[in-house]
């Protein structure tokens, strides 16, 4: 009889860096709703949720492989924009992210204007976004496969 080992792939964590851009110009109710946000953002109520989809197909469900969900931590930048970073754990053989998929639980949409995702093997990928989010949208990247 011989033994199959099955070895788990390793893992490793990347880092994702969201960039939004803010309403240069707010009326009273869109200024309250931005604060509430950002209370919410650091009581982690609703936020910026993010998906890793990558271009290889998992074995099993014949689907892209994805990673878990991941919340961002808000870090403003400026009166014009504001970072949300997260990490991800995935496995070796996640392969390179081909799309995201982003959740914007606030209040209110926001203007995202790119993802950038480091720590592949294969280098930096760069989502450019530019466009409106309010519930749950999904992009590609720039990256030839």
């Amino acid at each position: 009889m011989v033994e199959v080992h099955t070895k788990k792939p390793l893992q490793f964590k990347v880092r994702a860096v969201v960039t939004v851009r803010n309403k240069i110009k707010e009326d009273f109710k869109e200024t309250m709703l931005k604060h509430l946000d950002a209370i919410n953002d650091s009581i982690e109520t609703r936020n910026v949720v993010l998906e890793l989809i990558s271009t290889e197909i998992d074995p099993k469900t014949k689907s892209p492989k994805k990673s878990s969900k991941a919340a961002g931590q808000r870090n403003p930048m400026s009166k014009q924009r504001v970072n949300y970073t997260t990490e991800f754990i995935v496995d070796s053989n996640f392969g390179v992210p081909g799309a995201i998929t982003v959740t914007n639980k606030h209040q209110r949409e926001f203007f995202l204007e790119s993802i950038t995702i480091e720590g592949f093997f294969s280098g930096a990928v760069h989502f450019p976004c530019k466009s409106w989010v309010q519930g749950e949208r999904i992009f590609f990247s720039n990256k030839g496969v």
